[in-house]
């Protein structure tokens, strides 16, 4: 038994399903219908695709994280544009290096911030990444990373403040 994914015209030759979500074994067969006017039909073969699913590249892209009231890091980020109503959840990851991250939270789809307060604003940077956890349980794409902004102040030898921070 198939069921239709779509309808294209008659000139065209090709086509892209959106329509697998999860990664599956799917089998797809063309139907052209209503040859020469006269109402007659021809099938294709058959063709077998492991398809990884679309969840696949669902990702999240950092909005923000800023340092809040001096002492904490207050993290935002954007849902995925693709298929949000089947998260099931965030994994939110801190790292202080961009090399080795670890998870700080797992958090209900409907949470798009969380306030780190396990952090020493005054000494450190932190960079952050969200992981996406969708109900196909797909491994996701990566999106952008975000950071708080580590300021060092100090006096050049000629008196003057200088300031630099992290990028």
């Amino acid at each position: 038994v198939f069921n239709q994914v779509g309808i294209v015209n008659a000139s065209t030759n090709n086509f892209i399903d959106t329509t697998v979500y999860c990664g599956m074994l799917a089998n797809y067969r063309i139907c052209a219908v209503d040859l020469c006017g006269e109402g007659f039909t021809a099938w294709s073969d058959i063709e077998e695709l492991q398809v990884p699913g679309i969840l696949a590249n669902q990702k999240v892209d950092m909005v923000r994280s800023t340092v809040m009231d001096d002492s904490y890091v207050f993290t935002e980020w954007a849902p995925p544009a693709l298929a949000p109503q089947l998260l099931t959840a965030f994994e939110l990851y801190r790292s202080t290096d961009r090399q080795n991250y670890t998870l700080l939270a797992t958090l209900p789809p409907t949470e798009t911030s969380y306030s780190d307060f396990d952090t020493k604003v005054k000494e450190q940077n932190y960079y952050y990444r969200v992981k996406v956890k969708n109900l196909c349980e797909l491994e996701t794409s990566q999106g952008l990373e975000s950071s708080s902004i580590l300021l060092i102040g100090g006096v050049d030898g000629e008196n003057r403040s200088q300031l630099r921070w992290t990028p």
